[in-house]
């Protein structure tokens, strides 16, 4: 961010501010649990200083390092993330309008390198998409979880206008404006001075301000989501029918106005008259704010009405005060440096208040844990050693609305992740899941039909639901959380306590035949491709693999191709004729195969062109 800045030919304090407070910024440390978001936003301003410099001065060898960076994003395949990304690509293209068409045509080169460098994830991506879940459209109310609430744009101002997401504090009172859901976004504060500078911005109508406003508008209102109508007609017309969680569009408002906030805070240093009357008209303004909400905490009733809070949760207001007295202190602040200007000890206090405003919420969104933390729990002891050879089911999970469930989520924090098991945390420690819920919904089709047939079982009142599933999908384990009663009454400490039940039956083998066939294994040999099994067959027979169907697996009988037959309405098998046999299963996705030589072959040859540049320009001297 910093050089991106600079090449916008920004001052280096000024470059530095904008650098500080997108790098440490709520947005960024606020989506680290989020890894597709936060990677294409973290290298975002690498990739733009990069397109910056190709499009100023267009060389092969500079369009070739742009690419390959953009190149580079792209391959970490968040969609939405990237839209906003090149959406301001695109802007930037767009500023100086006498040189827009070669500007265009560089950034033009500049996306067709990137696409060859990430064609080894964009074309499988692509054809993943028809097999997936996604393929039938998103329902409209799974399209807009985690929209944005309406005022969350005064968090610019409040940091902790919601609340302290520190799961240790449980002091979140926002969580009802969430739809009782955290929010997708933790933060998009990103320090009192970005929001005082852009205000300053928009007060003294600096250059850009009404792109900026623009764009953060655009920003706001797709962000919002199913808040307002918008969102309604764009699923009817299919363009959100693919979108999930509205709220990453907050991140495009939040970028413009931190970058918008640099430019003025460049005018402000030059010591530009009227940037300093609009930087402490603004600074009084945002200390009024906060002012305003710290009275407003002595009205407990009205707090608790507005959050949708009972009584007995008065302590949140006592919170609100404390923190909301910070973001006084912080703010005041502001306005003490913007008159204070330009004293000799002016810009290292600057920097460090700038630190410490961003450090001080950026601590909380990141909080650390114990090295026990990522150690597997005592539960974990009595799951068989030969841990390839089954899968654990977690029920408890499918039940997450058990008033129960939240109990114990809220008594125990962080702990509740790793001593509750919950999903994917046990790929931690090498052990194989099965059945667990499609958060995304990018599931194969065959998954999905599983899934939807046990939740139809369960909804229907069925009492052992979950069973028959876990029989067909090598489920040795079952998973439930205990009642909390039961838990609490043992007085152990977070670390320690132990949150779920354990249940152990037999299920079938990942690979097997069925039950009362003539036949039996003799040797698997498996990797992550790939399978080869040894049987003998008294008769005919079916072998089965709980693995899920799909296009690219192919069999081998004795080492001709067999026909793949679906079973269980999401795994596969093949018929087997008397005697013994040699079987293999391969997994073969050709288009990753011819994707990733055009990926490599774009690399090499961006890696050669300015090695040919500079070839040339010695040959010259």
């Amino acid at each position: 961010m910093f050089l991106l800045l600079r090449t916008m030919t920004l001052s280096r304090a000024a470059s530095l501010f904008g650098a500080l407070s997108f790098g440490l910024g709520g947005l960024l440390l606020g989506s680290m649990t989020m890894l597709p978001t936060f990677f294409v936003w973290a290298i975002a301003p690498l990739v733009g200083w990069a397109v910056v410099r190709a499009i100023e001065e267009q060389s092969a060898a500079r369009i070739s390092i742009a690419g390959l960076l953009a190149g580079m994003q792209l391959l970490i395949g968040e969609p939405m993330a990237l839209a906003q990304v090149w959406f301001l690509l695109l802007v930037l293209c767009g500023v100086e309008r006498p040189r827009s068409t070669r500007r265009a045509g560089a950034l033009a080169a500049t996306l067709v390198i990137a696409i060859l460098v990430a064609a080894v994830q964009i074309l499988p991506a692509i054809d993943h998409l028809r097999d997936s879940a996604r393929s039938r459209g998103i329902a409209y109310e799974t399209a807009g979880q985690f929209s944005m609430p309406l005022v969350r744009p005064l968090e610019i101002v409040v940091p902790h206008l919601f609340g302290v997401f520190d799961p240790f504090v449980n002091g979140y009172w926002g969580a009802n404006a969430f739809d009782r859901r955290a929010p997708y976004l933790f933060s998009i504060y990103n320090g009192i001075a970005v929001a005082i500078l852009v205000l300053a911005g928009f007060l003294m109508r600096a250059r850009g301000w009404s792109l900026a406003l623009v764009i953060a508008l655009i920003s706001y209102v797709l962000a919002i989501g199913d808040r307002t109508p918008i969102f309604r007609a764009m699923y009817n017309a299919g363009i959100a029918r693919s979108i999930r969680y509205p709220e990453k569009f907050a991140a495009l408002g939040i970028v413009t106005l931190t970058i918008f906030a640099a430019f003025v805070a460049d005018r402000f240093l030059t010591g530009d008259p009227l940037a300093r009357r609009a930087v402490i008209s603004a600074a009084v303004i945002v200390v009024a704010v906060n002012v305003a909400l710290w009275i407003w905490t002595f009205a407990p009733q009205s707090f608790l009405a507005f959050w949708r809070l009972p009584a007995t949760q008065e302590r949140l207001v006592s919170l609100a005060r404390t923190l909301w007295m910070t973001g006084i202190a912080f703010a005041g602040i502001a306005l003490c440096l913007a008159f204070a200007y330009p004293r000799r000890w002016w810009m290292p206090l600057a920097f460090l208040f700038v630190l410490a405003d961003i450090a001080f919420v950026g601590n909380e969104l990141v909080p650390r844990m114990p090295a026990r933390f990522f150690t597997p729990p005592e539960v974990v002891s009595t799951f068989d050693r030969d841990r390839d050879a089954y899968a654990i089911m977690h029920r408890g999970n499918w039940t997450s609305a058990d008033p129960n469930n939240h109990a114990l989520r809220a008594s125990f924090g962080p702990w509740f992740a790793r001593n509750g098991l919950e999903p994917f945390t046990l790929a931690n420690w090498g052990f194989r899941s099965a059945l667990e819920l499609d958060f995304d919904e990018t599931a194969l089709l065959p998954t999905h039909d599983l899934l939807d047939q046990m939740m139809k079982l369960g909804n229907a009142g069925f009492p052992r639901w979950a069973e028959q599933f876990a029989q067909i999908s090598n489920v040795r384990y079952m998973i439930d959380y205990r009642p909390i009663t039961e838990v609490v009454a043992e007085r152990k400490a977070e670390k320690d306590a132990r949150l779920v039940r354990v249940t152990k039956f037999r299920a079938s083998a990942r690979y097997y035949f069925p039950r009362g066939t003539p036949a039996r294994i003799l040797h698997i040999e498996e990797d992550g491709n790939s399978a080869a099994i040894d049987v003998e067959c008294n008769d005919k027979a079916l072998l089965i693999a709980t693995v899920t169907r799909h296009k690219y697996w192919s069999a081998f009988v004795d080492g001709k191709p067999a026909a793949i037959e679906p079973v269980n309405i999401a795994y596969q098998a093949v018929r087997l004729p008397r005697g013994r046999h040699h079987i293999e299963f391969r997994y073969r996705n050709p288009l990753v195969i011819w994707m990733g030589g055009v990926s490599a072959l774009t690399i090499l040859v961006v890696a050669i062109v300015p090695t040919l540049r500079r070839r040339r320009l010695q040959t010259e001297l």
